[in-house]
């Protein structure tokens, strides 16, 4: 198996940033913020990917999915939904490629190295990407934009935070 690593930004616990947007069924107790929505996930690769998989009878649509490179979050994301998911539905399953995050993921298959299972709302904005199925039942997080408690209400912090809360929508 390969890693995948993609140059990491500013970090909200390391204090590089002061807002962030985690995928997260609970985040930090240090953190305070407010949740915008559920992030459903759908498995997809690209357009051969797609087509290979649709012309598999139903029965041997999961071994064509088994067949393909993977590519998934790494040690780092032990419990993401994403690696529940294959782990539970394909136990086979062991990903060729490894990520540090859902954007390399994504970026991965972008590279045609493998399928993965990514947010719905980040494929729509990649035409490259085909959701290769429905939503995956039982494969989701909720959306939080997070800050510190000490300067969630500094006016500069809380004008950017109100924006985002705003703004971000999922579906």
């Amino acid at each position: 198996a390969t890693a995948l690593r993609r140059l990491s930004g500013a970090g909200l616990s390391r204090r590089d940033a002061d807002l962030a947007l985690r995928a997260t069924r609970k985040p930090p107790d240090h953190l305070v913020g407010r949740k915008l929505g559920t992030v459903r996930f759908v498995l997809c690769g690209l357009k051969a990917q797609a087509k290979a998989l649709s012309s598999a009878k139903k029965p041997a649509a999961l071994d064509v999915l088994a067949g393909f490179d993977w590519i998934a979050p790494d040690e780092a994301l032990p419990e993401h939904p994403s690696v529940l998911w294959r782990r539970k539905q394909l136990p086979k399953v062991t990903p060729r490629h490894y990520a540090d995050g859902i954007v390399a993921v994504m970026d991965a298959i972008k590279a045609g190295l493998g399928v993965g299972i990514v947010p719905v709302f980040m494929v729509a904005g990649e035409p490259a990407l085909v959701p290769l199925g429905d939503v995956l039942e039982g494969c989701e997080s909720d959306l939080w934009l997070l800050a510190h408690a000490e300067s969630r209400h500094l006016r500069r912090i809380a004008v950017v935070y109100d924006h985002f809360a705003a703004g971000v929508r999922l579906d």
